[in-house]
């Protein structure tokens, strides 16, 4: 019975870690502001995360596990989602 417990503990804590990643991909940690005053922060990977402008406007982008923006979601919560298909070469 404890190894059964054991593999659910583990098994939650994998999801929990899996989960964790990827909420900290949205997560700004570092800053800069471009030469329109526009702020852009990015994530701990180096990767755009979030754009700020002088007007207050934001954009927030949603990646998935292979880093692609899959939704962009702006400060009035108007959100654009983005399929990414993959053709096959020759076909």
């Amino acid at each position: 019975r404890t190894e059964v417990q054991i593999k659910k503990y583990e098994s939650l804590l994998s999801e929990n870690q899996y989960v964790l990643n990827e909420l900290n991909k949205q997560i700004p940690i570092n800053y800069i502001i471009d030469k329109s005053d526009n702020v852009l922060g990015f994530n701990n990977e180096g990767l755009l995360s979030i754009i700020f402008d002088k007007r207050n406007n934001s954009l927030l982008l949603i990646r998935d596990e292979l880093n692609r923006i899959i939704q962009v979601i702006d400060n009035k919560e108007n959100v654009v989602s983005l399929n990414y298909k993959k053709y096959l070469e020759g076909k």
